[in-house]
C-alpha cells in the first residue's frame, strides 16, 4: 500500500488537479495556446462562477457573475519533456466601448506547474479583448491577444 499523503498535502494536490482540469479543459474549444520557439503559452478566460466554491476558496478567488478569471501558464519543451516556465505578465482588458482596465496577475506555484491568475471585473454578455505581454524568464517576450465573451450565469449557478 502506498504511503498516505498528509491531509493538507493531499487536499492541495486534489485542489491543484481540480484547478488544472477546470482551467485547462473547460471545453475542447477553451483550450487555447500559442507557441514561441520552445515555449507554449496556454491561456483561458472564464467567469469565476465556473469554479466550484472549494476551488475558488482555495485560490482566494471571488466567485461572482461580475468577475472574470484569466489563467495563463507557460510550458517549455526540452529533451526531458516539457516543464513550467516562469514569466512576468502585464497587460490590459478592453471592453466593447473601448474602456481599458489594467490587469494585475498573481503567481501560483504547485508541484511542476506555475499559473498566473487575474480577476478583472466583467459584465455578463460583454466581450473583452485581452492584450498581454508574457515576458518569459530567460526567454522571449510573447505578445498575447485574444477575446472572450462572458456569459450570464445559468439559473442556480450563483
Amino acid at each position: 500500500m502506498p504511503p498516505r499523503l498528509p491531509t493538507t498535502t493531499a487536499r492541495r494536490v486534489r485542489l491543484g488537479l481540480a484547478l488544472t482540469a477546470l482551467l485547462s479543459c473547460v471545453s475542447v474549444s477553451a483550450e487555447k495556446s500559442i507557441s514561441a520557439g520552445e515555449y507554449t503559452v496556454h491561456y483561458n478566460a472564464l467567469s469565476t462562477l465556473d469554479l466550484s466554491p472549494e476551488v475558488a476558496r482555495s485560490y482566494s478567488v471571488s466567485r461572482s457573475a461580475n468577475r472574470g478569471l484569466l489563467n495563463i501558464a507557460v510550458r517549455q519543451k526540452s529533451e526531458q519533456g516539457d516543464h513550467a516556465a516562469a514569466a512576468k505578465l502585464s497587460g490590459e482588458a478592453v471592453n466593447e466601448a473601448g474602456q481599458r482596465q489594467a490587469l494585475y496577475f498573481r503567481e501560483i506555484r504547485e508541484a511542476d506547474a506555475i499559473y498566473y491568475l487575474s480577476e478583472p471585473p466583467v459584465r455578463p454578455g460583454d466581450t473583452w479583448r485581452f492584450e498581454l505581454q508574457v515576458e518569459i524568464e530567460n526567454g522571449p517576450t510573447v505578445p498575447l491577444r485574444f477575446s472572450q465573451e462572458f456569459f450570464a450565469p445559468l439559473p442556480g449557478q450563483r
